[in-house]
């Protein structure tokens, strides 16, 4: 079920948009290249000849408009596979060109606003891969275009630090008191885990970003299930041959 930020301070719904056809599980920043309001930024989004628009918008106040519902994609990054995957985010710039920088209020409201995009939509950790396979990605990985911007493309590892320290931070300090069976070509152990939106997560005392149960086998040539009745992770080498 999709719902919408309420870190939002303004609502402009535009006209520019089409259902999504997938869950989200990335995130697009991209740079209004200009010092615009949330106001400013919406109205830019109404004409339907324009034929663009995105999700949320950020202002150098730190204020967070709304512009398309996230049920719905918006038209951001020239890609609709990524928009029909990703919540865009438009952030206002405070210097022009050539390094379009942004004000602290609009990083740290963005940083605040990713964190809850990834709480809402069960996204346990933002990945900046630098290509489109990441769950952050660019609007300049899509088109041949400046956006987001140098200042804002330089710190994407740093947002993705950030959030993830967030989302850890939002479910620290949970009682170790809740166990999930590890079961390793059936040797079984147990993991201090919590569960966050139906989704059991290795507990954060013991690891430094989300991770969640089903992926900790991921890397490693293993058929892997999950028995939700039992509460186990089985892992079993692949016969080779």
């Amino acid at each position: 079920m999709y719902s919408n930020s309420s870190l939002v301070t303004f609502r402009l719904l535009s006209p520019n948009f089409n259902p999504r056809n997938s869950d989200i599980d990335t995130i697009t920043i991209h740079h209004v290249a200009g010092n615009l309001s949330v106001q400013a930024i919406g109205n830019i989004f109404q004409p339907r000849e324009r034929q663009a628009s995105s999700n949320y918008g950020v202002d150098t106040d730190g204020n967070i408009g709304l512009y398309v519902e996230e049920k719905n994609r918006a038209w951001t990054s020239s890609n609709p596979q990524n928009d029909h995957r990703a919540v865009t985010i438009e952030v206002a710039n405070n210097s022009g060109a050539p390094n379009w920088t942004v004000s602290d209020k609009a990083y740290e409201a963005t940083i605040e606003l990713c964190t809850d995009i990834c709480i809402r939509n069960s996204i346990p950790c933002l990945t900046y891969t630098g290509t489109p396979d990441g769950s952050l990605t660019r609007h300049n990985m899509f088109s041949a275009t400046s956006c987001p911007g140098p200042f804002l493309q330089a710190r994407f590892p740093d947002i993705c630090n950030r959030v993830n320290e967030n989302l850890i931070n939002s479910i620290r300090g949970t009682d170790l008191d809740t166990f999930v069976n590890v079961s390793v070509n059936g040797v079984v152990s147990q993991i201090p885990a919590i569960n966050r939106n139906g989704f059991w997560y290795v507990h954060p005392e013991f690891a430094d970003r989300p991770v969640r149960l089903r992926n900790l086998f991921a890397t490693l040539d293993m058929d892997v299930s999950w028995n939700e009745q039992t509460r186990t992770v089985h892992a079993m080498t692949k016969a080779k041959g």
